[in-house]
């Protein structure tokens, strides 16, 4: 239906577009990993304070900054 429809929108957006996202509260940095690889043109920055989980997502995800 009509949230599909909208669905397959953002996601055809989003592969053309060139949008800075931020993760507040990132956690382990998989989300920002998950969604930079599905949208290379898009920027994802996650903010985290828990300094142990940002050591974690730094050594799990190198190839991302």
């Amino acid at each position: 239906g009509t949230r599909l429809i909208d669905l397959l929108f953002v996601r055809n957006l989003l592969k053309n577009a060139n949008f800075t996202f931020i993760d507040l509260g990132s956690g382990d940095g998989s989300t920002c990993a998950f969604f930079s690889k599905q949208y290379p043109n898009c920027d994802f920055i996650g903010i985290e304070i828990d300094p142990y989980l940002v050591e974690f997502s730094r050594g799990n995800y190198k190839n991302i900054n």
